[in-house]
């Protein structure tokens, strides 16, 4: 087999000869330095003799040798990595040199600070004059009159020095004749040898410590210049691992002087200052991320008649002393130090905003189309307190913080009109405010309006109805019905499902008449409502004396104990007295004296406890499904027919060829196009379509075949409607149908699970006092909900946690 072998260049960066390199060098500097090298500067170490050899191996022929190319490698680590120590050892040497803690430090390193100290208020020796020619000024003054200013300087500075000296020390001859005492001239010669002894003694105090420091300052220096330029040995490639290894050359029998390494130069023993090096306060900071979830629901609907669930504002961190709803929804975290705020997605209900009515007929009319916020390309949200992100070509995207679009859509139930929801997110786009570098100290407030891409609200409509009446479902028809705001006597049903037609005495479903008429889509099937702040009232003429109320007519509405009277004094009924009706008599709470005059009073909580827990199912905190919409009419029906005995004579029977608009309904009153001007009420139908084509009975007239005959209501009777025909030809409802809660076993003993006709109190309260005087309702299935991130910077206190404080 032929012999492979490989060239010194591929051998080169093998990992044999640069572990070899390492290694090499390794115990090198650590020879010179005396210790052995730390991690960062072993790894230091390895790294440039990596770079170097790949340098090397790059700008190098194939032909050079292994020996040749490790050569260069060292030429070129070893000033490297030397000027690195340096690096190492002057930051070390200035960080030495600066103030430590005197409880860490030495005995030796107080005493050198404290001589150095003191060294320097020492004054400082003048620099020996310079006698050498100037090369530079040729205006210079010469040596010789150089010297002769010196020579005087010098005269002059000996004189003055002894004419101190004779100051200090006088030798009067005459002063000494003159005191002619030996203790005198003692006293001065003593205080001369005392004077001279004390400049003696710190001029060699000054040598002593000039000495010293200079000696520590070549100790210094010398330590500072252990390392030399010197490279190491090459005969390291050579010797072994075991060669390489520092030994005594004591220890080796035949050692070789020339080979053998010397020993390592020993430092003392690592101090405990060493490891625990005192750290300054470090004030470091982390951000904080929050979701805010902000719900339009929440705000005071009962109150504010001015807000919807496009157009609301949010507070943060308001006075906790309020009582009951606020004006506006709030949240009880202050966010302080916020670097960022971002709108991450919107959530709103997929419902019609507006209805369009689509003509199929001469008289039919379709309003089943809707127009939500999915016939949009975008929406915009603005928030006055955040800067716009947006710029276009209307004040609408110019003013608004972000725009977002279509996400994602979900439904319950496909077959109810409820839609579901859609989510809508700044897709792409920017909707975020950032404050930086200064983060924003607090946030207050949030006013936020969801617009339309023209900039208009995508609805004005309000979300929370006025309430003016509640009946129950087995009280819809008859003459003996309820007194609707005391003009209506009676009612019919006509195209209606929610009804007791059959059963007058069950009240399966709760019917809620609304102030103002109401979008069809703002309300519909399936959505959840709540109800808050209902009162029922009674409209009498009294007069009070002292305790005693009594009355005179009822204009409208029941009157029971614990309804509250708007007299100026006030007060409550307290009992019944004597008497019924319009000529009761009652006791209230508060004294005073009232001529007759209107009063009206006010229950809200109810009087009994069967009204009091209708009252609190009909407020209950989770609300209520609503089960259809309907309407209350007086309906015209205009028909083609005749009115004959069946044989051309007059009679009762009614006989309708055509229906022109409208529906027949029992209760009617026939009278256009009669005999006469003759009118008749429709009793019944006996065949044909229900309301329509067919036959009737009414009073006894005759009316030609083929005469036209409108037919209406009386005045005192309401239509009721629910389902496809629980909307006008406008699509607007007045009415909402909800469940009873006849049915719940916890409100058997109270009255509710029984029929209205069994049960008197709720029977009465409700048929005569449909109507209330205060009340709201707010469909919670189309709130708006707004998911924000919000950035905050806040101190972290894990940087307190040090080495030397734990």
């Amino acid at each position: 087999m032929a012999d492979i072998r490989l060239n010194g260049k591929n051998a080169f960066l093998g990992k044999k000869n640069e572990a070899l390199l390492q290694k090499l060098l390794t115990d090198d500097f650590q020879r010179r330095l005396g210790t052995a090298l730390s991690l960062k500067e072993t790894t230091r170490l390895n790294n440039t003799i990596t770079f170097y050899m790949k340098r090397v191996y790059e700008k190098t022929d194939s032909d050079k040798s292994l020996q040749d190319m490790n050569t260069e490698v060292l030429k070129a680590v070893v000033p490297d990595f030397q000027s690195y120590i340096r690096r190492q050892q002057t930051s070390s040497v200035a960080a030495n040199s600066s103030v430590a803690d005197p409880l860490r430090a030495d005995v030796n390193a107080q005493f050198d600070r404290l001589q150095v100290a003191r060294q320097e208020s020492q004054s400082k020796i003048p620099a020996a004059p310079v006698f050498q020619l100037s090369l530079e000024d040729k205006d210079a003054i010469p040596s010789i009159q150089r010297y002769e200013q010196l020579k005087k300087q010098r005269e002059l500075e000996a004189r003055r020095l002894e004419e101190a000296q004779a100051t200090l020390a006088p030798t009067d001859v005459a002063m000494v004749s003159r005191n002619d005492s030996n203790e005198i001239m003692e006293m001065i010669q003593s205080d001369d040898m005392f004077r001279a002894g004390q400049r003696e003694a710190a001029l060699r105090d000054t040598a002593t410590l000039n000495a010293r420091e200079a000696e520590r300052a070549a100790a210094r220096l010398a330590a500072g210049q252990i390392m030399r330029d010197v490279p190491p040995d090459p005969r390291m490639l050579y010797l072994s691992d075991k060669g390489n290894q520092a030994m005594l050359p004591m220890a080796i029998p035949n050692a070789n002087p020339t080979i053998a390494l010397p020993n390592s130069f020993q430092t003392r023993p690592p101090l405990p200052q060493d490891v625990i090096k005192s750290q300054g306060d470090l004030i470091a900071y982390k951000e904080n991320e929050y979701n805010l979830i902000i719900y339009s629901g929440d705000r005071d609907w009962v109150n504010n008649t001015i807000e919807n669930r496009y157009n609301f504002s949010v507070n943060f961190d308001p006075a906790n002393n309020r009582q009951g709803f606020g004006l506006s929804p709030s949240t009880y975290i202050k966010f302080k130090n916020i670097t960022r705020i971002e709108l991450v997605k919107a959530i709103m209900a997929t419902e019609g905003l507006e209805t369009v009515s689509l003509k199929t007929g001469a008289t039919a009319y379709d309003t089943s189309k809707i127009i939500n916020v999915l016939s949009f390309p975008y929406l915009q949200v603005r928030i006055d307190e955040l800067n716009t992100n947006n710029y276009g070509t209307n004040d609408g995207v110019n003013n608004s913080f972000g725009v977002i679009n279509y996400d994602a859509y979900w439904t319950s139930d496909t077959l109810l009109k409820n839609k579901g929801f859609t989510c809508l997110i700044p897709k792409f786009l920017k909707c975020q405010k950032v404050y930086a570098p200064t983060p924003l100290s607090t946030l207050n407030k949030l006013s936020i309006q969801i617009q339309r891409p023209d900039g208009t609200l995508v609805t004005t409509d309000n979300d929370a109805l006025d309430i003016s009446g509640v009946v129950l479902s087995s009280m819809l028809t008859g003459a003996t019905g309820f007194a609707w705001g005391g003009t209506v006597t009676a009612g019919i049903v006509t195209n209606s499902l929610y009804n007791d037609a059959s059963s007058k005495t069950t009240g399966e479903y709760i019917w809620i008449q609304t102030k103002k008429w109401f979008n069809q889509f703002s309300v519909t099937q399936g959505d959840r409502i709540v109800l808050k702040n209902l009162a029922y009232k009674a409209v009498f003429t009294a007069s009070i004396t002292g305790t005693t109320m009594t009355l005179s007519a009822i204009a409208s509405g029941t009157i029971f104990v614990g309804m509250s009277l708007d007299t100026p004094a006030g007060g409550t009924i307290v009992s019944l007295l004597s008497g019924s009706g319009a000529t009761a008599v009652y006791q209230v709470s508060t004294s005073q004296v009232v001529t007759s005059t209107t009063i009206t009073a006010t229950t809200v909580s109810g009087t009994t406890p069967v009204v009091t827990d209708f009252l609190a199912y009909l407020q209950r905190d989770t609300g209520h499904v609503v089960v259809d919409v309907g309407q209350s009419t007086q309906p015209v029906a205009v028909f083609v027919g005749s009115i004959s005995n069946g044989s051309g004579s007059a009679g009762t029977i009614l006989t309708v060829a055509s229906m022109i608009s409208g529906t027949i309904s029992v209760g009617t009153t026939t009278g256009m196009g009669m005999t006469s001007g003759a009118t008749g009420t429709i009793t019944a139908q006996t065949a044909g379509t229900p309301g329509g084509v067919g036959t009737y009975t009414v009073s006894s007239q005759l009316v030609a075949f083929g005469t036209r005959i409108t037919a209406s209501l009386d005045a005192t009777y309401t239509s009721f409607q629910d389902g496809t025909n629980g909307s006008n030809k406008l699509g607007y409802s007045n009415f909402i149908i909800i469940r009873n809660n006849f049915s719940d076993s916890d409100l058997k003993d109270k009255g509710l699970s029984t029929p209205v006709a069994l049960n008197t109190a709720l029977g009465d309260f409700i048929s005569v006092t449909p109507g209330v005087s205060t009340g709201r309702l707010l469909n919670t299935s189309h709130q708006v909900q707004l998911v924000f991130r919000v950035i905050t910077r806040d101190l972290d206190s894990t940087t307190k946690i040090r080495p030397d404080n734990m």
